[in-house]
């Protein structure tokens, strides 16, 4: 370095300077940066949580809604109150079991003959 004009030694300190503050600015750009989209997926994430819950407990209710208009139908016309729970609760198959033993289901070509759904597991 003794041997550099005093010129090349003011811009290498220059360049030196400038290089340095330059990595520091685009450290702290970078880092900034990151945490913004670290916070913002985050926010996102809980966001479309928070949604996708809300999702599931309105199509729960909606299915609880459909057993309970069930409930109070389905003693007097039980095949065509099944069938309408059936279709209206989009379930693949609608059915209860009596206390007497007898099985009601929404799909009356399935033979339920010699089954108890008392005894179910």
């Amino acid at each position: 370095m003794n041997n550099l004009s005093l010129k090349q030694k003011i811009l290498l300190s220059v360049v030196l300077a400038l290089s340095l503050v330059i990595t520091l600015l685009s450290w702290r750009s970078y880092s900034g940066q990151k945490a913004m989209l670290q916070q913002d997926g985050q926010e996102q994430a809980q966001r479309l949580g928070a949604q996708q819950a809300e999702r599931i407990s309105d199509w729960l209710a909606d299915r609880q809604d459909v057993i309970k208009a069930l409930a109070s139908k389905a003693s007097s016309e039980p095949l065509n109150a099944l069938q309408q729970a059936q279709l209206s609760g989009r379930f693949q198959l609608t059915y209860f079991g009596e206390a007497s033993g007898k099985m009601n289901d929404s799909d009356p070509s399935i033979d339920r003959s010699g089954y108890d759904p008392r005894t179910r597991g």
